[in-house]
């Protein structure tokens, strides 16, 4: 699905990761207080390259003229203090150095020239401000608006909390560090961020936005929606309020809920484009091709030639099974021209048109320009590498998998499905989640909170992990079943299985805190699955960047089966169970009561309806399609339509092909 929510940020530049219909631009005045003024949003998006050009020039005019204006200052008043400066200490003996008037003024042509995408011309206005003058909070916040918008949260960390060091009356200072924190998935000192923000203006739209966004990342479902309530009172029939309430309510699987407030939203503005394609993203995610395709008429007779429109017109050609006129299609909406976040989508949709079509090299260039472009959009290198460096890490405590963590307390341990991604685990989660007696988490581990909350406190993780006392454990396992109950209300009446492949490597944490629990493995031939990984449009994050490249990916695999053949070693073969994914589907009922059995479970009918059951649900996985269809064997042995491409890392992946038994 295409993400409708913008993450932009607070003040200054941009309205806050959520489109605002007005921003508040805060300066300092003459004795440092907090200096309101409004601006409409109008006024902040990009203006035609004359402007830039005025802008520039006013910035020049600006500097050419502050020697002029230090001096009128030093003559007229010497004694004057820095309190009466604004707080801004000026301590350069300099004559050429810039009264605080000048300042002011000229930092605010340099937020003109940055709001039009010249951040080339304004960050050296902000560098030397900040330098000329230590104290000047909104050069500090300045700063750390570029290292956001770059992408280097670290030094944005920096910026922002220099700014609130300087100034801690202004809002949306804190409003964009508390944005930082919660990139870093430090998510409880970004909503105390968000907190302090409201303190200072109960009505901050970009803090309600950025606090119900915080609270929805952090699994704390509720809370979001008490926010969004909020944000919906400052901002009557607010638009981002119920793309917000949206997001939530998919998250937490209600997809009915979900698409009602997209209907709220676009019967407020029937004449959004962005709405409608919200709307056919979501219905076409459901599987509800009729209605997305209702949407996507109402979106042609508004702009027929609207290259985004196209691009849905071929998505839903090839969900209706006309691959060839899609890829047509989608090279058309390419070719008239898209933005890059919605080139990667389209080239991503034209590499499946070109291979459900046959058409395999050009499916393959597709999708290696998705994948570039979204490399280019992200720091991939660098949050690759440091995922293969956690691996490494993972190296160094693999005794703990084995060791004996038993706890003396009586919480039961789930028993917990890892793969390799792509190795088809969601078709056999759908099945077991059929069963009355199972539940799964769909890929929000409560794990993935626990390992943030521990780099939080510990650092260094997974080093850390040795460091963790019997109390700490027993914290971190309160707050897996918190979690676990706020997705299933009645999970003391099932048998929990924690679903996310990339768990594998987590064997240490998992088994520090439940020394007990056992493990699903999911298997499919090494070829299918790197491919595949490549082949799909996934959330980056430092491990999936990794899937931006074949030769990456390959390595990833053999690294990460690597490490999981190591901690085979330490578990008995009664704590884990493999399948193949290719057993699956050419012996269903074999291969699904096989899995059972280590359950502890008998077979129930109800899993035979496995697929109508998906069908209601709106499952968080690239696999949901697959298994709302009917097991089919089309996905098995794919590697041989890309022998040549996938040729460069053959070597890498032939161990683990003869380890598990695949043809060569």
């Amino acid at each position: 699905m295409i993400n409708w929510i913008k993450k932009l940020f607070a003040g200054d530049t941009k309205p806050a990761k959520y489109t605002t219909a007005k921003t508040t631009d805060k300066t300092q005045s003459a004795h440092g207080q907090s200096n309101e003024t409004e601006r409409d949003s109008s006024k902040l998006q990009a203006e035609p390259s004359s402007d830039t050009d005025i802008a520039t020039d006013a910035i020049s005019q600006t500097q050419t003229h502050t020697a002029a204006n230090a001096q009128d200052t030093d003559k007229g008043g010497a004694d004057q203090s820095s309190e009466e400066k604004g707080g801004i200490e000026n301590n350069s003996d300099d004559a050429a150095t810039p009264s605080l008037e000048s300042a002011l003024a000229e930092i605010e042509k340099a937020k003109d020239v940055h709001r039009q995408g010249r951040i080339d011309i304004a960050l050296p206005v902000y560098q030397r401000l900040q330098q000329q003058f230590p104290q000047f909070a909104d050069a500090w916040h300045m700063l750390g608006i570029v290292a956001l918008q770059e992408g280097d949260l670290s030094k944005a960390k920096h910026w922002f909390e220099g700014a609130i060091e300087r100034d801690a009356k202004i809002a949306n200072y804190h409003v964009n560090l508390g944005i930082c924190l919660a990139d870093m998935s430090q998510f409880e000192p970004a909503l105390a961020c968000f907190d302090a923000a409201l303190n200072l203006e109960p009505d901050n739209e970009s803090a309600l936005a950025n606090s119900a966004s915080a609270y929805l990342d952090a699994f704390q479902f509720d809370n979001a929606k008490q926010v969004i309530a909020k944000l919906k009172q400052v901002v009557p029939n607010s638009i981002d309020g119920y793309r917000l309430m949206s997001s939530v309510l998919l998250a937490e699987k209600n997809t009915l809920a979900a698409i009602d407030e997209l209907e709220s939203a676009y019967a407020i503005e029937p004449s959004s484009i962005d709405l409608l394609l919200q709307l056919i993203s979501c219905y076409e995610l459901q599987n509800n091709v009729a209605k997305a395709n209702q949407y996507l008429q109402k979106a042609v007779s508004l702009q027929p030639g609207n290259p985004k429109v196209i691009m849905f017109q071929g998505i839903l050609l090839r969900r209706q099974g006309e691959p060839e006129k899609a890829s047509k299609t989608l090279a058309k909406a390419l070719k008239y021209g898209l933005d890059e976040q919605t080139a990667i989508e389209a080239n991503h949709q034209l590499g499946l048109a070109c291979d459900e079509s046959g058409q395999y090299p050009q499916a393959f260039k597709a999708f290696t320009q998705s994948n570039q472009l979204m490399s280019r959009m992200t720091r991939a290198a660098e949050q690759g590498d440091n995922y293969f460096a956690m691996l490494a890490q993972y190296k160094q405590v693999t005794n703990l998998v084995s060791q004996d963590n038993t706890h003396t307390d009586d919480t039961p341990a789930p028993i917990f499905f890892v793969a390799f991604p792509r190795s088809g685990t969601t078709l056999m989660e759908q099945v077991l989640k059929a069963h009355p007696s199972i539940a799964t988490t769909d890929e929000r581990s409560p794990i993935t909170l626990i390992i943030n909350q521990i780099s939080n406190e510990f650092g260094d993780y997974p080093a850390s992990l040795t460091r963790l006392t019997d109390d700490d454990k027993q914290r971190f396992r309160t707050m897996f079943w918190q979690h676990a109950k706020s997705l299933y209300a009645d999970i003391d009446q099932c048998q929990l299985i924690d679903k996310l492949p990339l768990n594998i490597v987590h064997l240490p944490l998992i088994r520090s805190l439940f020394g007990q629990a056992k493990f699903i493995v999911a298997v499919r031939d090494p070829r299918d699955v790197v491919l595949s990984c490549f082949m799909q449009k996934f959330d980056l994050n430092a491990a999936m960047v990794n899937f931006l490249e074949l030769n990456k990916a390959a390595d990833m695999y053999q690294q990460v089966m690597t490490l999981w053949q190591d901690y085979k070693q330490q578990l008995s073969t009664d704590d884990y169970i493999e399948y193949r994914y290719e057993d699956l589907v050419t012996d269903f009922n074999g291969t699904v009561e096989q899995v059972l059995a280590f359950t502890g479970l008998d077979w129930h009918e109800d899993m035979q309806q496995y697929r109508q059951k998906a069908l209601a649900r709106n499952i968080a996985t690239p696999s949901y399609r697959d298994v709302t269809n009917k097991i089919s064997d089309k996905a098995v042995a794919r590697h041989k339509n890309y022998e040549l491409q996938l040729a460069p890392v053959a070597d890498t992946l032939k161990p683990f092909i003869e380890l598990y038994g695949y043809q060569p």
